[in-house]
């Protein structure tokens, strides 16, 4: 992230070529792009709501949730794939039983639940979305 960046909640990415520069840095193990931020989410019935939105790495798939309750890491590889947290889960869609299939648009791009996760109280209170990566370099939501 960009040196003015104060938290990870409200980061600035910097440009891809900068993570390879990382990764050049004498004792620098590893280091993978991370996306995060806030986006608008639109359900079929026209219902919105604001959600962190994860990018995680698509070979590493660091940033994943380690806790699934419905599908697995490797549903993430289907065309258009989000998993969501239980509680934005339910909150999006009150009185519906937890469940993939559900089809949503974020940033005016379609998006499939595919799994559901656990992953602790956000402390935004926001429901947190994973995708992968490449998901955000194919849309305008990712600004590189």
């Amino acid at each position: 992230m960009k040196s003015s960046v104060e938290t990870l909640h409200q980061g600035y990415p910097i440009a891809e070529l900068s993570v390879n520069r990382v990764r050049s840095v004498p004792g620098v193990q590893w280091t993978v792009p991370y996306y995060q931020s806030t986006a608008q989410l639109r359900t079929e019935d026209g219902r919105m709501k604001l959600v962190q939105l994860v990018g995680i790495d698509d070979l590493s798939m660091v940033g994943a949730p380690q806790e699934m309750l419905i599908g697995t890491l490797d549903d993430f590889h289907q065309p258009d794939a989000i998993v969501m947290d239980i509680a934005g889960y339910t909150s999006i869609f009150p009185g519906v039983a937890p469940q993939v299939g559900a089809i949503v648009e974020i940033g005016q791009r379609r998006a499939v639940v595919v799994g559901i996760c656990y992953i602790g109280a956000s402390w935004s209170g926001m429901p947190r979305v994973y995708t992968r990566r490449s998901h955000l370099d194919r849309t305008a939501i990712c600004p590189y």
